[in-house]
């Protein structure tokens, strides 16, 4: 082998260990909502299970829990290490305002990702509802309920 070839294998080895070796750490974030339910009644609990899991290669912090149903929630949890998961669970008791239509409701979860950024992931889930009936006009109390179909 002359020296101009081992140069360039020399070049072509360190330019592959150049674009190859390093990797950057990426935040992602799984959620995953499930209910101890799939249809309830006016009066009924309903217990939602979150369950979250850093499925990134970088550390998540400052987890939060919004859900557009049952409030925001900062998980007991400082952070999420690679693999790592968390679950909570919340009960929720259904209104009347929740009776005439399916319940339907989205969780987002938030978190920061390695070099601050913003990794976010939601969920949803739909609680069939076995009442209808009429809200009075101000929306306070039920007027009529009665099992549907009858």
């Amino acid at each position: 082998m002359n020296p101009r070839s081992i140069r360039h294998i020399a070049l072509a080895v360190a330019l592959m260990g150049m674009f190859l070796l390093p990797s950057f750490a990426l935040g992602e974030l799984k959620l995953t909502k499930t209910a101890n339910t799939f249809d309830a009644d006016l009066g009924d609990q309903v217990t939602y299970t979150f369950f979250l899991e850093n499925t990134g290669n970088g550390t998540l912090t400052n987890l939060v829990l919004n859900d557009n149903h049952l409030g925001i929630y900062e998980l007991n949890k400082s952070s999420l290490a690679v693999g790592e998961n968390y679950s909570m669970s919340v009960n929720y008791t259904l209104t009347p305002k929740d009776v005439f239509a399916p319940l339907r409701n989205v969780a987002l979860a938030n978190a920061r990702g390695p070099g601050g950024s913003v990794v976010s992931n939601n969920a949803s889930f739909a609680i069939a509802t076995g009442y209808s009936g009429y809200l009075d006009a101000n929306g306070s109390r039920v007027i009529s309920t009665r099992p549907a179909g009858e």
